[in-house]
Parts: structure tokens; C-alpha cells; sequence
């Protein structure tokens, strides 16, 4: 068997069904992006302990891109073919003294930490070439909690916006949206995620590699490349992050690739650093779900919750997750109170702003990418639509705006932006300008579009805008004889901001878009 790592293509009819053509009998699924599966084989026993047996599988432009060992890559393929595998044909001929052998290895191997450490000193020989640099580690805080939460799609510095464009692409902007450059550009291959960024440089991972560029484009460089990395957070000149290639235990490296180091050994669902503290929830070794914060180096810990938590976020006193059940919580941070319920639907990912929760829902068919966009007060309350859409991701905050992505109606993904206090969604064009829209939802029933009338509303500030058809909307939803009364509640309405349309009220009628569904 050959276990060099290859890039394979495979023409598929689209994600959906490629999906749908992995055999979960000889693949667990371990993680699943928008466009991207990281499987594990459930053959090769015990080959598969030894080395980096993660497979990469990216859809792009009706292909199935498989990156990983070879043999693994190879059968891949061929059950995306849908042809039988070797190892299909001849498992039943595995001789019953091997699986006695192996068996008997098995605790020797992990005892000595035997795949991770082929692994470990692999990357010692393999960062001899890598360039030193140095990061003012005073000037760089890193991308925040939970824009990391949300695969890191994006980061903000002082003067730009850097961003994931379908999935391929490194896009930098002005944080005006002007002067957009791309720092990768690519048609295949594997995605960029968990973006992360200190000083004047950003850290990213494609695949299996984590790699670092600067914020010019220039330097673009792999620094590690033992496993998948998630999770990855900046402290210090050091990246922490979950090692998917070691169980899920948690690692640090140095923004060099050198001083990797285990600082914790767990079985981390999720990590979250705050000031001199990691938040950790994992399974201890009684197999109860905790949540914990360790000092950096791992040696001082205390209990924070006694429950699973995904997406952790601490906010105000509070943390903020998604619970076993995947519905979203809230819990104060000494964890003496039992959690509250803020959601009580399945929750595919979430960003909180100073305005309230942005959220989207399971999808039918997976967990993530999600379904439709909602906002909720940080109590719970004021549940409301904002958009219905599909294949939810990649929430991003950045100043006043959440940058998302999601599919518009031919199935393919936009880069979109969300105005926190409007809940207006612009979207953002290839060539960086903003397609305005100007479509708030107003409630689940309710969104008007008044990109017809701007010249009535030059004088009033979002937040004012907002209230007013805040306040038309509501009217109407109150009105069984809207249509007849729309006059008076448009009038009536404008003159509480102090506008008189009395003697324009056909151009505001003619120049507001008014959707109104689900009255009964």
C-alpha cells in the first residue's frame, strides 16, 4: 500500500450527492464544511493509527477534489464511483493471527503515543526551512471567540476587512468595502478556513496545513502540516489550537511552527481562550461533560459548567454556547444557576453584537451550513426572521455589520453583509461593491423595501429609519384592512419622525416595496 499524499479529482453531480456516496460503514465523517468533508477510514486496521489517515474532500465546479495518503484517497474515489474497493473484496480473508497481533500492539502503540510521535518528529525536520519572524504580541489580540467559532471566515485590523470568498478565496478590503485585492486566489483545491491574524500577518488553514501570509500577500508560507488543526487562537506569539491528529487534544505552536507542545490531554470539543484563561469543554475521565478554564500552560484549572458546550462565548458575565441537544443556551459564568434556554430549536451557528444574537437553524439534511438567519434578544426574547435563506454560514462580526455567507436562488454562495441595527443584508460583489438592498425584515411577516423613497428619509439616521417602519409594519400587522388604511398609517407614521408626506403620498406608496405573508 503507498500512503504518500496525493490530490485525486472525481466528477460528481454536486455536493448533495457526493454526500450521499460515502459509505459510513467504512468512513466516520469528523467534520463537515459548506463545501468540504474530512472523513476517517474504519478500515486499514492498524495502518490507519500510524500515520495521518484524514482525508480531505472539497467540491468545487461538479468535482470531488480528494486529498490524503494515497491507498485512503484511492478508495475514496472509487466508492464515489461507486465501484468496489480491494478492501471490500478481500477483508474476509484477513488472517485471524493478525487481528490477534494487532490487538495485542494496540496497547503498546498508544501507550508510547506512537502515531502522534512519527507525526511530531516529522514536523521537527520540516520547519528547518521555515523563515523566523517576529509579531509585536502587544499590538495583536487576535480574531475574536466567536468569529472563530464560525470556522474563522473573517478578521478586521485597524484599516481592513479580510474575508473567505467561496471558500477558495482570501479577499482584503477597505473597511469601507473599497479597494478589494485578493491575497489567494484559486479556481480547486482546498478550502481556507479558521482564519486568525497577528501584527501583519494573517494564519490560515487549507486542508491538512496551516499556514501563514502577510497582509499584502506576499509570504505565503505552510508552518505546520501534521493534521488538521481547528480552533485556532493567537496568544502571545502562539497559536492554540484543538489537534484533530491527536485525538483532539490541545496544542500550541509558535507563529514560527516551532515549540509545538500538548498543553492539555482531552478530548476538547471546543476551546475558547479569554485573557490568561482556556475554556475547555470536553468528556473527563469519569465520561461527564465539563466545561473548565485552564492557565495557558495547562497546570491550573477549575470547573466552570458541568455540561457539553459547543461555540462557546462569554459575554456581559454570561457564557453563551450550543448545548448536547444543540439548542442555544445562556449560563451565568460562575455556573451556580442552571442554564437558560434562549432557543428551543436547533441551532446551526450564532454571533452575538451589541444589538442581540444573529442565528441560523439546522438545515433538513445537516447541521452546518444552516438555514435562514433569525436575531433574538440576549434574554430570549424578540425572536424574529431577518432572512430566508439557505446554506447559512460563516458569521463574521466586523464594526456595526455581520459578514455571512449563504446560497441565493441558483444554489451558489454570496458574501453578504448584515447591518446590526437595521438587520438590512447587502450583498457584497466580486469586485467589492455593495449591492444595496435596503430589505429589512420587519417581524416574521413583514419586510419593506425603501430603496424607492431614500429621498424622504435623508434626514434620519439608521436607527430612526429602522424605527419607522418598525412602526408601519406593526401597524399593518395590527390592521386587517391595511390595504385600505395604508395612507393614514404611512402619514401618521412619518409624522412622528417629523416628516409630512401628506401632499407626496402616492410617490411613497409607489416607491415602497411592502411584503406582507402569513397574516392569518
Amino acid at each position: 500500500r503507498s500512503y504518500t499524499q496525493k490530490t485525486i479529482e472525481q466528477d460528481v453531480k454536486d455536493f448533495e450527492s457526493l454526500k450521499s456516496s460515502i459509505d459510513e460503514r467504512r468512513w466516520e465523517i469528523v467534520e463537515q464544511g459548506e463545501n468540504s468533508l474530512i472523513v476517517n477510514p474504519r478500515f486499514d486496521f492498524p495502518f490507519s493509527l500510524l500515520i495521518d489517515d484524514k482525508v480531505q474532500i472539497d467540491y468545487s465546479d461538479q468535482k470531488a477534489i480528494v486529498s490524503g495518503p494515497w491507498y485512503y484517497a484511492h478508495n475514496m474515489v472509487r466508492d464515489i464511483d461507486g465501484r468496489p474497493s480491494f478492501w471490500t473484496k478481500k477483508a474476509a480473508k484477513i488472517v485471524g493471527l493478525i487481528i490477534i497481533i494487532i490487538l495485542l500492539s494496540i496497547p503498546v502503540f498508544d501507550e508510547l503515543g506512537m502515531p502522534w510521535k512519527i507525526k511530531e518528529n516529522r514536523h521537527k525536520s520540516f520547519i528547518e526551512n521555515i523563515q523566523v519572524i517576529e509579531i509585536d504580541s502587544g499590538d495583536s489580540p487576535g480574531n475574536s471567540v466567536q468569529n472563530i467559532n464560525n470556522q474563522g471566515q473573517g478578521v478586521e485590523n485597524e484599516d481592513y476587512i479580510f474575508y473567505v470568498e467561496r471558500d477558495l478565496n482570501l479577499a482584503r478590503t477597505n473597511k469601507d468595502y473599497t479597494n478589494k485585492i485578493y491575497l489567494i486566489e484559486k479556481s480547486q483545491g482546498s478550502n481556507i478556513s479558521r482564519i486568525n491574524l497577528a501584527g501583519d500577518w494573517i494564519f490560515y488553514t487549507s486542508g491538512k496545513d496551516l499556514n501563514r501570509i502577510r497582509i499584502d500577500g506576499t509570504n505565503n508560507q505552510t508552518i505546520y502540516k501534521s493534521g488538521y488543526a481547528l480552533d485556532i487562537h493567537y496568544k502571545d506569539n502562539y497559536l492554540y489550537f484543538i489537534n484533530l491528529a491527536d485525538s483532539h487534544n490541545v496544542y500550541k505552536i509558535d507563529i514560527n511552527g516551532r515549540n509545538l507542545e500538548r498543553v492539555l490531554n482531552v478530548d476538547a470539543r471546543d476551546i475558547a481562550l479569554y485573557d490568561n484563561k482556556m475554556i475547555v469543554s470536553y468528556r473527563d475521565d469519569d465520561n461527564l461533560n465539563v466545561v473548565k478554564s485552564f492557565s495557558l500552560d495547562g497546570l491550573q484549572e477549575s470547573i466552570e459548567l458541568e455540561l457539553l458546550a459547543n461555540n462557546l462565548v462569554k459575554w456581559d458575565g454570561y457564557y453563551y454556547f450550543i448545548g448536547e441537544d444543540y439548542k442555544l443556551y445562556k449560563n451565568k459564568a460562575n455556573g451556580v444557576t442552571a442554564p437558560q434556554l434562549l432557543v428551543d430549536k436547533e441551532v446551526s451557528s450564532f454571533v452575538i453584537t451589541d444589538a442581540g444574537i444573529f442565528y441560523s437553524l439546522h438545515a433538513e439534511d445537516v447541521g452546518y451550513p444552516g438555514e435562514d438567519i433569525f436575531k433574538v434578544d440576549l434574554d430570549g426574547s424578540g425572536n424574529t426572521l431577518v432572512l430566508e435563506t439557505k446554506r447559512v454560514g460563516g458569521f463574521t462580526e466586523v464594526g456595526d455589520y455581520v459578514i455571512f455567507h449563504s446560497s441565493n436562488i441558483d444554489h451558489e454562495s454570496e458574501t453578504k453583509r448584515l447591518n446590526i441595527f437595521t438587520n438590512e443584508i447587502d450583498h457584497i460583489r466580486k469586485d467589492a461593491s455593495i449591492k444595496e438592498s435596503h430589505t429589512p425584515v420587519i417581524n416574521n411577516n413583514i419586510s419593506i423595501d425603501y430603496s424607492g423613497i431614500k429621498e424622504f428619509l435623508k434626514d434620519l439616521s439608521q436607527e430612526e429609519i429602522s424605527s419607522l417602519f418598525s412602526n408601519i409594519a406593526n401597524e399593518i400587522y395590527a390592521d386587517d384592512n391595511y390595504e385600505d388604511n395604508l395612507d393614514s398609517i404611512l402619514q401618521n407614521s412619518f409624522m412622528k419622525h417629523g416628516i409630512d408626506i401628506s401632499n407626496s403620498i402616492d410617490d411613497v406608496k409607489s416607491g415602497l416595496v411592502i411584503n406582507v405573508k402569513n397574516m392569518e
